[in-house]
């Protein structure tokens, strides 16, 4: 990441971002390529850890008011919790379609329509909407069903659910995509604010929205 940003940060034009890091909670020497270890350490540590490094940056700064905002990606919800219990405003970020969070959201609504259990596994294969108005999804695309093992899918459902109930206490939900790519999942969420694409930058032509290299060859 460190690599990647200073070579591109001479691009950005007036850019002042400091990265700053708070630990997973495993060790260096540990597995994090294992979903499960890695979810219960996450859960366990992180959220600890952001609010020190808040109440960090308050000491050094004088008040909670120098934190105009806190943007959290949706997949660390928890996060929302902190800045709310500290009255901070808040941004959900999707970084993924608005579809998959559409998906997420509706994580209560699946289970009451009898699509998944409250493991977060399908019930039966079959098609089904979130809306009237939305494309029709299978089951067999429910992605948290088959990240892994049982304990393992169920680890990562039980995650999702709770970063995805935070969402209601972020202030914005902004989603990387435009109302012309997903125009029924964004009015199934109005709430959702389409900022995307965000990829790339009109001072370069690199891409510096990731930090792989980027694979052109699709765009054949």
């Amino acid at each position: 990441m460190m690599a990647s940003w200073e070579e591109s940060k001479n691009s950005l034009v007036g850019s002042n971002i400091e990265f700053v890091s708070i630990p997973d909670g495993l060790g260096p020497e540990e597995d994090r390529s294992d979903l499960k270890k890695l979810i219960v350490a996450i859960s366990s540590s992180m959220p600890a850890m952001l609010e020190r490094l808040i109440e960090d940056f308050v000491r050094v700064n004088g008040n909670y008011s120098r934190i105009s905002c806190i943007v959290v990606d949706v997949s660390m919800g928890w996060a929302l919790e902190i800045a709310s219990e500290l009255g901070i405003r808040r941004a959900a970020l999707s970084t993924f379609s608005a579809t998959m969070f559409a998906l997420q959201y509706s994580l209560r609504k699946m289970v009451d329509d009898g699509i998944i259990d409250c493991n977060g596994m399908p019930i039966q294969k079959r098609p089904f909407r979130l809306s009237p108005s939305m494309s029709i999804m299978h089951t067999d695309q429910i992605f948290w069903s088959k990240v892994g093992d049982f304990d393992c899918n169920k680890v990562s459902f039980d995650y999702m659910k709770r970063f995805t109930q935070a969402f209601d206490l972020a202030e914005w939900w902004l989603c990387n995509t435009t109302y012309e790519l997903e125009p029924k999942s964004l009015s199934f969420l109005p709430k959702l604010l389409p900022i995307g694409p965000y990829m790339g930058s009109s001072h370069s032509t690199r891409s510096l929205g990731q930090f792989w290299e980027e694979d052109l060859s699709c765009l054949n």
